[in-house]
């Protein structure tokens, strides 16, 4: 997980969310891939899927924490931070929950049913995304431009960044600014 998190910020830019998008195609594909290695019986796709797996994760991981801090005001990023570690971590019963229903319903079947709800999941937060843009190429308020190939930009809309792409401290906001409460509401 940890050798693929930095691509997560590699992808991500602070008015978008390609990275997790891209982490959710993954976990998805890994998911199918696990499947196909069950009905085979392959020990080579059992790595191949926890690989893949693997690198969904971390970069789930990494998008997730980038989204919070986008989304979160800065009072409340600690808990926001601690709320979705607590969230990804409780991920990690998973694998207990699937042996517990593999009596049930095969192990091929769930990891089908969930790649259908993440590819349902994925459609979501795909059209949230984009609903957010206008037009294609046109940043979504707060932003400065839209995002491009290779932005490493971070820090929410407010990051300001120089000439060698370093990102300076966001500005944070007065206490009872309405401003930015509302953009929580959103």
């Amino acid at each position: 997980m940890a050798v693929v998190q930095p691509w997560a910020a590699r992808l991500d830019h602070a008015c978008g969310g390609r990275a997790t998008l891209v982490a959710m195609a993954t976990v998805i594909a890994g998911l199918l891939v696990g499947a196909l290695a069950v009905r085979r019986g392959s020990a080579g796709l059992v790595v191949t899927a926890a690989v893949v797996l693997g690198a969904g994760y971390g970069l789930a991981l990494a998008s997730g924490l980038r989204e919070m801090e986008r989304l979160a005001p800065q009072s409340f990023r600690p808990s926001a931070a601690a709320l979705h570690q607590i969230t990804a971590s409780g991920g990690f019963l998973t694998p207990l929950l699937l042996a517990v229903a593999a009596d049930a319903v095969s192990y091929p079947t769930q990891l089908e049913s969930m790649a259908t709800i993440g590819v349902l999941c994925l459609m979501v937060t795909a059209a949230y995304s984009r609903r957010h843009l206008s037009h294609p190429g046109t940043p979504p308020a707060g932003c400065s431009r839209a995002p491009a190939a290779g932005d490493r930009q971070a820090g929410g809309t407010d990051a300001r960044s120089d000439a060698r792409g370093r990102t300076a401290e966001p500005r944070v906001s007065a206490p009872n600014d309405t401003t930015r409460s509302r953009r929580w509401a959103e």
